[in-house]
């Protein structure tokens, strides 16, 4: 285990499922890290891959590494694994990195800098470079306008209701351990949970962004949006809707 340093413990979700092929890029990057004060707590899915015996090379050799699975084995879904992950974080922010995706080395030491400096920050996130297919380029450039015009903004709810224009992967999100275990995990859309959070977070709490590509973003067919079933657009006024009835009983008067 690397030795730690005296900033605050944060807690790295990695969310596995049949991703035997990327999970070693995903988990060497966390090695990488120049802040090295963190956990990793991996939730495999049921992989029918030999993703768990990947793991279990890295559980076996760093200590601050930690393998869990649903009971017997099952395969349970995203939203049910982000929450056994989260149930068993130990630090004040949780920072989430897809089993395909990677980090840049200077990750966590960019965001625990910021919110050091920022006390008021239960959410950071940050430009992405994706890589794979360049089927999303345009997505990830119009976020990073948005975002580098309304640099001084902090409330984003009305960019997450048109489209998600902020928080594209769970790879580039920071985010307080209390404030996320708060927030409702029974998106109508399964593949689209952090979508359906991060909804529920912006009615309420500002969203901060680093204007850094610091989370590399894999594009694929195989990936877990990709087996969405049905039109975007169908889809989106789908979790609207619903997310709006869930915001209006829960926040009412952020709501309004």
């Amino acid at each position: 285990m690397k030795t730690t340093n005296k900033y605050s413990l944060i807690s790295i979700i990695v969310a596995s499922y049949n991703y035997a092929n990327f999970i070693k890029e995903t988990l060497n990057s966390i090695l990488n890290q120049t802040y090295n004060n963190y956990e990793v707590i991996i939730i495999d899915d049921g992989s029918i891959d030999n993703s768990l015996e990947i793991i279990k090379e890295y559980t076996d050799k760093y200590e601050n590494f930690y393998l869990y699975q649903h009971e017997n084995g099952q395969n349970k879904g995203l939203a049910e694994t982000v929450k056994l992950g989260i149930s068993k974080a130990k630090g004040k922010y949780i920072a989430f990195l897809e089993s395909d995706d990677y980090w840049d080395v200077n990750y966590l030491k960019e965001k625990v800098d910021f919110i050091t400096k920022h006390k008021d920050c239960k959410l950071l996130t940050n430009d992405i470079q994706t890589f794979g297919s360049s089927s999303m380029d345009k997505y990830i450039n119009n976020i990073q306008k948005y975002f580098r015009k309304n640099s001084k903004r902090k409330n984003h709810y009305k960019a997450l209701k048109r489209y998600n224009a902020c928080l594209p992967t769970f790879s580039s999100v920071m985010i307080d351990r209390e404030v996320v275990s708060s927030l409702d995990f029974n998106s109508v859309i399964p593949e689209w949970l952090d979508w359906w959070l991060w909804r529920q977070y912006a009615i309420k709490y500002p969203i901060y962004w680093i204007d850094k590509k610091l989370t590399y973003w894999r594009v694929h067919s195989d990936s877990y949006d990709s087996r969405s079933k049905g039109k975007f657009e169908d889809k989106r006024k789908k979790l609207v809707k619903n997310s709006n009835k869930l915001l209006m009983r829960k926040y009412p008067f952020e709501y309004m």
